[in-house]
């Protein structure tokens, strides 16, 4: 054999296979890596900055750019291991339909724009996920619900004009404008917390002093439905823990039964909103909801199928459409001016009628689809993540209009690409 022919083999034989080197190199971010504390900073400005602090960001459009500035610095300081994502089906065609409902929209550049933000915003989502283990998820979502807290806190305790309180006395709502706006945002960011499990020195205090301090925020909004929903997402986690603990999670019968003891606590709970209102000095009715949804059906039905066009009926205050006639005759119908449908699924029927929320619920079973997976004890964080989450989506929704939220919509694409990557690694479609 010639010398030439030896050193090749033997190159060969201590060479690494591109693919493998390939693979490491492009790993997810873990904790304990600068890359895991770069993508967890990355979650966390996301999850604060589309909550939508307006009296500290008043401009949303603005407040956006800025995270996507952001994404773009982080992706260049981790080029060399960035894994790029790819959009769960459900949230690509619901965008595709509401990128093409600019046909038919009663105002195509409001619905043009109402894309390309939401679009950005699940592609700043679909990133995170892509590059960072359920943990750094956790934890970056985590860090952005402590922000959310600090932001609120201190600005009541500075008087800061409209961040309601003081503290235990009055009703506060921080630098989101609104109680409910803190109320879910905290709610969604709680999921996140009840999920993580942090590891190393001071690790229970790492996990309780978030979990604590967003729970007394909560409370302190006195948003009745924040705060029956808050029940119902403890409650779930105290029965997730609780079947883990016991390996309930080997049968997929008995997580079905499991998930339905869930629905059925939530339903409760969406049924008890009212007299827990009534604590509050609000009306029995939703404050007022259940008229204006009423009057969004009778809207509705002028367009029973695909509706008006994504984004150019409600006057949100992260995205406002031009005004228009629809929310004209909703006011004239209930007497009260409503900027949006305060429900996720009559907040979208107007604008993309039966098919878009056909849509909405396909989305939301997607991201919760981890009920029908094989059991692994190793993914049980990407489990109880997805669980949580979509039961604060769900409960959430009943009187706010979470999908359409910048981080409503933030929390339930990532929701979706977790439990489309759980489903990929079962090979389960």
């Amino acid at each position: 054999m010639s010398l030439s022919l030896k050193a090749t083999l033997e190159r060969s034989r201590h060479a690494r296979p591109q693919s493998a080197a390939r693979v490491h190199r492009r790993g997810k971010a873990r904790l304990g890596s600068w890359r895991g504390a770069l993508w967890s900073l990355l979650a966390a400005a996301s999850f604060f900055l589309l909550s939508y602090p307006r009296d500290l960001l008043p401009d949303f459009l603005a407040s956006i750019s800025w995270l996507a500035v952001g994404t773009l610095v982080v992706v260049l300081l981790d080029v060399k291991n960035v894994r790029w994502p790819v959009v769960p089906w459900p949230i690509t065609v619901f965008l595709a339909v509401g990128g093409s409902s600019a046909l038919w929209s009663i105002e195509p550049a409001d619905t043009a724009r109402t894309f390309v933000v939401y679009a950005t915003i699940t592609l700043i989502a679909g990133l995170v996920v892509a590059n960072s283990e359920a943990t750094v998820l956790l934890r970056g979502i985590t860090w952005g619900t402590v922000i959310v807290v600090g932001v609120t806190l201190w600005s009541v305790v500075t008087e800061r004009a409209g961040a309601g309180g003081p503290l235990g006395v009055l009703p506060i709502s921080g630098v989101h404008g609104n109680r409910n706006i803190l109320s879910y945002t905290l709610l969604l960011g709680l999921c996140a917390v009840l999920s993580y499990r942090p590891s190393g020195r001071f690790s229970t205090l790492r996990w309780l002093a978030p979990a604590v301090l967003g729970t007394c925020t909560l409370v302190l909004a006195r948003s009745g439905t924040g705060i029956v929903s808050g029940f119902v997402i403890l409650l779930s986690a105290c029965l997730l823990a609780s079947a883990h603990r016991y390996e309930l999670f080997g049968s997929v019968r008995i997580r079905l039964a499991g998930g339905a003891v869930i629905a059925g606590v939530g339903v409760l709970g969406i049924a008890s909103v009212g007299a827990v209102a009534e604590v509050f000095g609000k009306t029995s009715d939703f404050s007022g909801r259940l008229p204006a949804w009423s009057a969004i059906l009778e809207v509705w039905s002028g367009a029973p199928v695909l509706g008006y066009g994504w984004g150019a009926v409600w006057q949100y205050s992260w995205l406002s459409a031009t005004p228009n006639d629809l929310t004209n005759r909703i006011a004239e119908s209930t007497g009260i001016w409503y900027s949006h449908g305060h429900n996720s699924f009559f907040d979208l029927l107007p604008q993309l009628g039966a098919l878009g929320a056909v849509l909405l619920v396909v989305i939301v079973v997607y991201a919760a689809r981890w009920v029908a997976l094989p059991s692994r004890d190793g993914d049980f964080t990407t489990v109880r993540w997805g669980t949580l989450g979509s039961v604060g989506f769900v409960v959430c929704s009943v009187t706010e209009p979470i999908f359409m939220t910048p981080v409503g919509w933030f929390v339930i694409v990532v929701l979706a690409a977790c439990a489309r990557e759980v489903a990929r690694a079962r090979r389960f479609c």
